[in-house]
């Protein structure tokens, strides 16, 4: 017998998934229902998730091409300026999809 796990979907494959327009409703009370717009949560949650991801990386290339340099105020580190506009870049996205909602 094998002792493989079954593969498991990845989380933005399953929140893209679920179609736009998905709606829950949600009863409050016997006279009372509530419509949650599951679909656009979900793919404006797998977009965010795709930014956050991004500035991970960006940050994560950063630090791994950074290197020490010694300064007036103490040792430092700097990397190219792609990395940091890498960064900039991912950043700015977040900051833009902020001023959208």
């Amino acid at each position: 017998m094998s002792d493989q796990q079954p593969k498991q979907t990845p989380i933005l494959d399953l929140l893209r998934d679920i179609p736009a327009d998905a709606h829950m409703v949600y009863e409050v009370n016997p006279t009372h229902h509530q419509s949650i717009p599951v679909g656009v949560l979900a793919h404006q949650a797998a977009d965010e998730i795709d930014r956050l991801r991004a500035v991970l990386a960006a940050a994560r290339a950063l630090t791994g091409e950074s290197e020490e340099y010694e300064f007036e105020e103490g040792t430092g580190r700097g990397a190219a300026n792609a990395y940091w506009e890498g960064l900039d870049d991912a950043l700015e996205a977040i900051d833009a999809a902020k001023e959208q909602r």
